[in-house]
């Protein structure tokens, strides 16, 4: 006989099938292992004519028909689809859903999330390098040409103050345009205004020029000077140097604001904004936390990694971070704005859709469909089917998915009422 081996397949394809519960206009009630269903003809599609139907679920107050298909249709008169199927009475006592008693609720360990509203925020996790910035950086280059007859700050790394001397040069073109001022400013003539613009064009300073036109002395050197604090990154400058005018002499930077330069995919462009908030961690202070936040997203995509580079402004008022740095990066990004969110795992999947148990109170469930939108960091917008408050099942909805599906397996195998079971044959 042939139906004990028909019947424990069809058990096994329920339990491998568990995760994917039909969602229709009608559920499953399970009080518990054993028990009866709340309605056979509200929970299978079985094709008995709609008065036996309703002889067999007498008891039962019919709310509707549903389409035997499973189709989203129904009927509040008894009626047959175009091949001659019965629609299947829905009962009152089975609308509500799943009835799960508390019993076997701690059994399986059903826990409860609330549909919230709210910003769905996502984290995207990517590496960069920290980089000078480039808004912050002088190169010192003389406006004439000369020697350095001394050099006053002579080792990368030191630290400069605006204004502060340099170095010590001897520029014959800067000594012969002091001389042709001094004497134009005691001669009181009209060219002396215009020799002193050419003297601030050449890099001296307002106090120098002050000191010749009042009859100072014309100094046989002249000073370069710090144009910004800042420390010295580069310097390309010795004793006794020839130098033409525009020669980079040294370069200087403000270390108390850096960059990162991170490497984000394309696929996440849509989510970054400038100003967004980010997280920097660099090896040098584990579990220290740099905040900064995004400046601008450079204009090109990088065709070997199909990432783009995402320029971070960071704050190093410390001084703790310096260029060069290997960079973990965190960016804050919203994925979605004002959305209904729950925990994924509140969501099952179903065949081609999603569902969610609704708690109804009192051990009742309802299977509803969802549609989702954004997902982040183990949430997910609720974009249909669910209501703000609203309690979700988080744990354990698989589990009793799947005792739904085994349950409604094993009852399509009962016997009907007065059938006798024929004799197996000897062989």
């Amino acid at each position: 006989m042939q139906i004990p081996y028909l019947a424990g397949g069809l058990l096994l394809a329920a339990i491998l099938g568990a995760g994917g519960l039909w969602v229709g206009s009608t559920y499953l009630a399970a009080e518990g292992p054993g028990a009866p269903l709340a309605s056979t003809a509200a929970v299978h599609g079985d094709t008995r004519t709609n008065a036996a139907a309703s002889q067999a679920d007498a008891a039962c107050t019919i709310l509707y028909y549903r389409n035997p298909m499973g189709l989203p249709d129904v009927s509040y008169e008894p009626k047959q689809d175009n091949m001659g199927m019965d629609y299947i009475p829905v009962c009152a006592e089975a609308a509500g859903g799943l009835v799960v008693s508390p019993e076997r609720q701690q059994s399986l360990g059903v826990t409860f999330v609330e549909v919230v509203r709210r910003d769905l925020m996502r984290s995207i996790d990517a590496t960069g390098l920290v980089t000078v910035n480039e808004r912050a950086v002088s190169v010192v280059a003389p406006r004439v040409e000369g020697w350095i007859e001394d050099l006053l700050v002579d080792a990368p790394g030191d630290a400069v103050a605006k204004g502060m001397p340099l170095a010590r040069v001897y520029s014959p073109e800067l000594i012969l345009a002091q001389v042709n001022y001094r004497q134009a400013a005691a001669d009181g003539t009209a060219r002396a205004s215009g020799l002193a613009e050419r003297l601030r064009l050449l890099g001296l300073s307002e106090e120098e020029i002050a000191r010749l036109a009042a009859g100072g002395e014309v100094g046989q050197t002249a000073l370069l000077v710090a144009p910004q604090a800042g420390t010295v990154m580069e310097k390309m400058a010795t004793d006794g140097m020839y130098f033409a005018a525009g020669t980079p002499l040294m370069r200087i930077a403000d270390l108390s604001r850096l960059w990162v330069i991170a490497e984000v995919y394309e696929r996440d462009l849509s989510l970054l904004d400038a100003g967004a908030a980010v997280e920097v961690q660099v090896e040098a202070y584990p579990g220290r936390r740099f905040a900064g936040t995004i400046e601008t997203l450079l204009p090109e995509v990088m065709a070997d990694t199909r990432t783009v580079q995402v320029r971070i402004a960071l704050d190093n008022a410390e001084g703790l971070l310096l260029p060069g740095m290997f960079a973990r990066v965190r960016l804050i990004a919203l994925a979605a704005a004002d959305a209904l969110i729950a925990p994924r795992s509140a969501v099952l999947d179903a065949s081609d859709r999603q569902v969610v148990l609704v708690s109804l109170g009192e051990g009742r469930f309802e299977v509803r469909p969802v549609a989702l939108g954004a997902a982040a960091d183990g949430f997910v917008q609720l974009a249909e089917g669910v209501a703000e408050g609203e309690r979700l099942v988080e744990t354990a909805a698989f589990l009793i998915d799947a005792e739904s599906s085994i349950r409604a397996a094993l009852e399509g195998f009962a016997p009907a009422a007065g059938a006798t079971q024929a004799p197996e044959q000897q062989p």
